[in-house]
């Protein structure tokens, strides 16, 4: 777990400087866009200071070449690998529970084509698919079915839990993370909980220390 931190903050201040200018739709000077993903399959969006060539296929994997120092000192990625996991149709968000190097995607629900239709979250070890080794990211992985058209996803880590905000039935899945996870995944076939909530729901925040959960919507 301290790994998987460590490499979040070593790593998210360049991320969010280059990042920026993807938001506002541009890319940073003297770099080129990269996007590895499928309809199927966790997206990478990278911006690179040289070519890189990248094999056919989600489960592809390249090395990169080392980025350089930043004069404005914002320090260096190093050397990383790309790569795919494949998941349900439709990836529309996801989420990270450091405590059991666990990644869930939540499957089904799309802001800007019409739905790919699904109703899963894939559960994804960040042991076997991590940016030292993207060999083994190709899976299988693990689902559970929850609502209609997933589209956001959170997790309590305070009490283990997960929720799913389903947009095509309203509602609000809950399912228990310490039975569902990378490391135990046998009660992934367990059915969740269910919420009804306003029309819409798109949106999903969890507050641990309150144990609150506000959810979004665009009724």
């Amino acid at each position: 777990m301290s790994d998987d931190r460590n490499l979040l903050t070593a790593t998210q201040p360049l991320l969010q400087a280059r990042t920026g200018f993807l938001r506002r739709g541009r890319r940073a000077p003297g770099t080129r866009l990269v996007r590895l993903c499928g309809i199927t399959a966790v997206c990478c969006l990278l911006t690179l200071s040289a070519p890189v060539a990248v094999g056919a296929g989600t489960a592809a994997a390249a090395q990169l070449p080392a980025f350089a120092p930043s004069p404005a000192g914002q320090g260096s990625l190093g050397t990383a690998l790309v790569g795919a996991a494949p998941v349900g149709h439709g990836p529309s968000a996801l989420t990270v529970d450091p405590a059991t190097h666990t990644v869930y995607v939540a499957n089904g629900w799309s802001d800007d084509t019409p739905p790919a239709g699904g109703d899963t979250v894939s559960v994804i070890d960040t042991r076997r698919c991590q940016a030292w080794d993207v060999s083994r990211c190709r899976g299988r992985w693990p689902t559970i079915t929850v609502g209609n058209l997933p589209s956001n996803i959170a997790v309590d880590q305070a009490t283990g839990t997960v929720y799913v905000d389903n947009e095509g039935d309203n509602t609000v899945s809950v399912f228990n993370a310490a039975t569902c996870n990378a490391m135990d995944p046998w009660g992934c076939n367990q059915t969740p909980a269910t919420v009804p909530v306003s029309p819409g729901p798109q949106g999903i925040f969890v507050d641990d220390a309150n144990h609150t959960v506000y959810v979004g919507d665009n009724g």
